[in-house]
């Protein structure tokens, strides 16, 4: 497997280094393995680590009177297996051998894993803070939480499957709560208080990342229609997106710890390969099955939410269609979130409600336990009806709210595939569907596909029905990936594209015009040498892609030149020494490594452009999503200088202070264009002040937000 960082490769084998070796063969155990930390009722816990080679170790647990006795392996490695009875603590555990360990505060219940990217790794202070949730912190003072414990995997990449990670137990409260997984936290309290017993969430997640990381090397690999994940398709400048590193560095070191099962919370980051990701997802769950050698293993899942991503509007759709079809497998459950998102933010507040379905599958389908359903309308089937069609479907109810009233959201198709709004209404348990027109004999129909739609379409119980589609018309979706490498001394960039599929071509324009069949074919490397919009586009077959992919060039003086950061951006978007000089425009996603983020610090940054020249004009790009804690600057200033230490300012401008009507408004690329009197120059220094604190109106009131800057372009 391909090392993205020597780093990143050696440092889960010198962790467990650090482990196995110990200091003076000291018993050291599995991270997993701490005081306060809930272990699966009715299991056989693995009670392992590390200790010196033939020591002797006794184990007792305070729920069995058995002493157990254990002797270190050759390589130091020991293990022992105890069984546990009903839900129950706290209890003890000791270890003893050349020194002694004593577990304290230990319960008995049920464990799960919460896993997936940002939207379950959010917690209530990433969410707004108790000035969000004001009324749940009245709530929970109110209730006894010392029974819930929480656990927190770090990040951890790793290009082997580990045997270890780092990991902390800890004991519910509300200074505990806020700074853990929101949705995984609401999770456990809903079992807490339906089924009064012990409840322990393990906490492994990474934001952004797609299912491909979480999923095991040997299970993408045994599967040709997963080939293409081997070559690191999305975001494959960022290592922690890379084929299995996630697995093998977060869940595998998990796997001799029982759970009963897991909850997942993914989907937006493979919105761009929705044709593959259905085998990929289902290769992943049982991945983890395997992993813990459990195929009854329950795994409860979340659809994606609508959003307005600003590109193709049906690749929510598509994925969330993917998405359903893991429930072909046996003890999974989804949860239906059409209602409850948020169009301008991809972290939607409202998780308790994500958690309370996500709790019903678990309750009525693993513990069965009554409630009152558990899954919103699925599709079932279709029946054409002259110049109607009636769609059938499984979890309806009785009936179809709403009872009475068209419902929207509908769209319909002749044979020959072209949708467009339909009329609907529901009968009973069915929804039938019509062109309002009358104009065309339908053969297909779709239901909130788009990514902006939203539920209008609920079961009896009220909750939402999941968006779908009758036809099978093919499509595919494969990212191109744009490589620009910067050319200084001539100010051009080369630029190469890459699929992660073989079988596919490659389809470009230069003009910023949609390719089509006709197109120019890429081959090999392209040099830009004026300012270009490349548009690239996959075709199969002939079939083309869904998705384009888009790079922006703007030629300028600045490009490649030495450029000197008074204050370093964040390790979380450093971007690269030629992210403000490489003539390459950013998208509105903050993470699509175009730009570098400063968190609390003003940008101030000098530029060497080599030799003295007349400059006119500086234009710097800049992000603004308020939403995610993102403001633009505040002012920025503009001063030339001609040996580096003595510096005239020419230009400011300022930026009228964000309102709070502007958390409705989407992510947006802005550009602040700075003129002045042509003027000689070599050293061009840029400061932007950042607004450092969000504003009393904003859910991160008083609390550290971002400045993101993208491209200086400096023009004579």
């Amino acid at each position: 497997m391909k090392k993205n960082s020597v780093v990143r490769h050696i440092l889960p084998i010198l962790f467990l280094m650090i482990i196995s070796l110990g200091s003076n063969g000291a018993i050291r155990l599995h991270p997993m393995l701490a005081s306060n930390m809930v272990v699966q009722q009715h299991a056989e816990v693995s009670f392992r680590g590390w200790a010196r080679p033939g020591e002797a170790i006794r184990l007792r647990a305070g729920w069995n009177p058995t002493l157990f006795l254990i002797i270190a392996g050759e390589d130091g490695a020991w293990e022992v297996k105890v069984p546990t009875p009903g839900a129950g603590g706290p209890y003890t555990i000791a270890i003893e051998g050349e020194n002694h360990i004593m577990l304290k505060n230990v319960m008995i219940g049920e464990v799960w894993i919460c896993s997936g990217q940002s939207n379950m790794e959010y917690s209530i202070n990433e969410l707004g803070g108790w000035d969000a949730f004001g009324r749940l912190k009245k709530e929970l003072k109110q209730i006894d939480l010392s029974r819930i414990r929480f656990c927190q995997v770090s990040k951890q990449l790793s290009d082997v499957p580990a045997d270890s990670c780092q990991a902390a137990w800890a004991m519910a409260g509300i200074s505990t709560v806020e700074d853990f997984s929101a949705v995984a936290f609401f999770y456990a309290l809903e079992l807490y208080q339906a089924l009064n017993i012990p409840i322990g969430v393990i906490s492994s997640n990474w934001s952004g990342t797609p299912a491909e990381a979480w999923t095991p090397w040997a299970a993408l690999k045994s599967d040709p229609g997963l080939s293409c994940y081997l070559n690191h398709p999305n975001a494959p400048n960022w290592a922690a997106s890379a084929p299995s590193v996630l697995y093998n560095g977060m869940i595998h070191p998990l796997r001799h710890f029982p759970v009963r099962g897991a909850i997942w919370y993914q989907g937006e980051s493979n919105r761009w390969d929705s044709d593959t990701y259905g085998k990929l997802f289902t290769t992943m769950i049982t991945g983890w099955r395997n992993a813990w050698n459990n195929q009854q293993m329950p795994f409860y899942f979340v659809q994606i939410a609508p959003y307005d991503y600003g590109d193709s509007p049906d690749y929510s759709g598509y994925l969330r269609e993917a998405q359903m079809r893991a429930l072909r497998l046996p003890f999974t459950g989804m949860v239906v979130t059409l209602d409850i998102g948020d169009l301008l933010d991809i972290h939607p507040r409202k998780k308790r409600e994500v958690s309370h379905r996500l709790a019903l599958w678990a309750l009525a389908k693993t513990y069965r336990y009554p409630v009152p359903d558990f899954s919103g309308p699925i599709f079932k089937s279709t029946k054409t009806e002259g110049d109607k069609i009636r769609i059938f479907f499984d979890y309806a109810g009785k009936d179809l709210k709403p009872d009475s009233g068209l419902i929207e959201g509908f769209k319909i198709a002749d044979s020959m595939g072209i949708f467009s709004a339909a009329s609907a209404r529901t009968e009973g348990n069915t929804v039938v569907v019509w062109d309002p027109e009358k104009k065309l004999k339908p053969c297909y129909a779709r239901y909130a596909f788009g990514n902006t739609d939203q539920a209008s379409l609920f079961g009896s119980s009220g909750l939402p029905a999941s968006s779908f589609r009758t036809d099978s018309l093919p499509f595919f979706h494969r990212e191109i990936t744009i490589m620009a490498h910067p050319e200084p001394a001539r100010r051009e960039v080369s630029v190469l594209m890459k699929s992660p599929d073989p079988t596919v071509k490659i389809h470009y324009t230069l003009d910023g015009s949609i390719p089509g069949r006709s197109s120019s074919i890429y081959h090999d490397t392209i040099t830009l040498r004026q300012s270009s919009t490349i548009v690239a586009r996959a075709f199969k077959d002939s079939l083309p892609a869904v998705n384009l992919t888009e790079l922006r060039f703007t030629r300028h003086q600045a490009i490649g030149k030495k450029i000197t950061l008074r204050h370093s951006p964040s390790p979380v978007y450093p971007g690269n020494k030629f992210t403000l000089v490489d003539g390459l425009k950013g998208s509105i996603d903050h993470t699509d490594g175009r730009w570098q983020g400063f968190r609390g610090e003003d940008f101030e940054a000098t530029l060497d452009l080599s030799e003295t020249m007349e400059i006119s004009s500086i234009n710097i790009d800049f992000l603004q999503n308020i939403r995610a804690w993102i403001f633009p600057p505040t002012e920025i200033t503009i001063l030339l200088s001609e040996d580096g230490k003595n510096f005239r300012k020419v230009q400011s401008k300022s930026f009228g202070s964000p309102s709070k009507k502007m958390m409705n408004s989407s992510a947006s690329v802005r550009e602040a264009a700075l003129t002045f009197e042509p003027a000689m120059a070599r050293f061009v220094r840029v400061i932007a002040k950042s607004k450092h604190r969000c504003p009393g109106w904003h859910p991160g009131k008083g609390k550290t937000c971002w400045l993101f800057i993208g491209e200086v372009e400096v023009n004579q």
